[in-house]
């Protein structure tokens, strides 16, 4: 009998067994199939660059929620704008008032100019890890030219109807029509106003710089109020006359005040009679705009190169909402040579044009309002769609690296009776080779 060589074998298959099962405990211990690249080579390279995708993907989860908290700061200040633009509008509406004294107006402008104030404090402070939010440098907008606006009628006629403005001859044959078509601006440094043109019938027409304009015709009353940054805060008035049945007048221009409104070009004026109503038509122009120029924030949000959103923030100020230099107060009133020859007695127009400007900045407001929420809902949804990718991708590690429990228990179970039979033969072999010894020297 070949004891030696049967004992080689066993303790052969018990150093395999002990190997096996040490590796079966380490596993168990670890929770890991594959610790070391002897473990599985292929399964640990394709494991470790699962792991930099995830690891990517939740420094992207942690990225959007930074951007989102920035967010939620920059959707509270505008909230907070909001609310100092509804009081200032609160008191413009207060101002449009003739039981207001001079006093009164004074007061009311005062508490305007200090919210005015306000808002810019508010919108140079909000700050998120140090940048400024609403300076400027995250505004990606673009330009817009300048605009011409028909509103209603701010000047009620003197029972206090609404004056209206269609006259009764306005093609020459009788039938109705506006007193003007086609209001169109030309080129120059627009600036943000209100133009109000009156007409009436006069049997002697008066200018306020040149006398009698002789008649008689229809009087034109042309008032112009700016007090934007260009403008001189003053109320322009000028007068002209049409003479009746003139007909249609083409390529008409209403003349500039001087340092404030542009010219409104290539009008159409209709033809007017004796028998033509007071008319009105008010416009409102806006100032032309440049791009912003900003640069939007990128925020990496799939935990690779390229996978990135871009959040814009608007430049947040009394001066990009075009209200800065609103004012409810009466002004001076200017010719058309730029001299002071009066002061209004009535604040109408300032009131009027301060509360337009107000209710644009507040349109304004809302747009961004509008643009951060559909950012965030943005950015929640890539935050969604990362913890997904995350959990199939840790679900897809898992099953090369994680050890199968139950496998490896009953792989230990195993080793460990093979171990015990290897141990119990390694004995039984003991045994017989004293027999065999004994018999050999007895």
């Amino acid at each position: 009998m070949d004891l030696l060589g049967s004992a080689s074998f066993v303790l052969r298959n018990l150093d395999v067994t002990q190997s096996n099962k040490a590796k079966d405990v380490r596993a168990l211990a670890s929770g890991l199939r594959v610790q070391s690249a002897a473990d599985d080579p292929s399964g640990l390279a394709i494991s470790q660059t699962i792991q930099a995708k995830v690891d990517g993907l939740q420094q992207s989860v942690q990225n959007v929620q930074d951007a989102n908290n920035a967010m939620n700061l920059a959707q509270s200040t505008l909230g907070q704008v909001t609310t100092v633009l509804q009081r200032i509008r609160t008191l413009i509406v207060e101002a449009r008032s003739d039981l207001n004294s001079a006093n009164d107006l004074q007061n009311i402008q005062s508490e305007i100019q200090q919210l005015l104030q306000e808002i810019d404090t508010i919108s140079s402070r909000v700050t998120f890890n140090g940048l400024q939010l609403f300076s400027g440098q995250f505004d990606t907008s673009q330009g817009t030219a300048a605009s011409i606006v028909a509103i209603p009628a701010p000047i009620l006629n003197p029972d206090g109807s609404v004056p209206s403005p269609t006259i009764t001859n306005a093609d020459g044959l009788g039938n109705p029509g506006p007193m003007l078509t086609t209001p169109q601006l030309i080129g120059g440094n627009f600036q943000a106003g209100i133009v109000v043109m009156q007409s009436a019938p006069s049997a002697n027409p008066i200018d306020d710089l040149s006398g009698p304009l002789g008649g008689p015709g229809t009087q034109f009353v042309i008032n112009a109020y700016s007090n934007s940054s260009n403008g001189t805060g003053n109320q322009f008035t000028y007068n002209t006359n049409v003479p009746y049945n003139s007909g249609v007048m083409t390529n008409t221009a209403f003349p500039n005040p001087i340092g404030a409104l542009p010219y409104i070009n290539t009008i159409t004026l209709s033809n007017t009679t004796a028998n033509d109503p007071a008319s009105e038509v008010a416009f409102i122009t806006t100032a032309a705009t440049q791009a912003a120029g900003g640069q939007a924030l990128t925020v990496n949000d799939g935990g690779q190169e390229g996978t990135t959103v871009s959040i814009a923030l608007p430049t947040i100020n009394t001066s990009a909402l075009g209200i800065s230099g609103i004012s409810v107060l009466a002004p001076q009133t200017q010719n058309i040579m730029g001299a002071i020859v009066g002061q209004q007695s009535s604040n109408m127009l300032a009131a009027v044009d301060a509360e337009y400007r107000v209710d644009a900045a507040l349109q304004q407001i809302s747009a961004a309002e509008a643009t951060i929420g559909a950012q965030t809902v943005a950015l929640s949804s890539d935050a969604s769609n990362d913890q997904i990718t995350i959990l199939n991708e840790t679900a897809a590690m898992s099953a090369i690296r994680d050890t199968n429990v139950g496998q490896t228990v009953t792989d230990l179970t195993l080793q460990n009776l093979t171990q015990s039979a290897g141990n119990a033969v390694l004995a039984q072999l003991q045994v017989n080779q004293d027999r065999v010894t004994a018999m050999l020297f007895k």
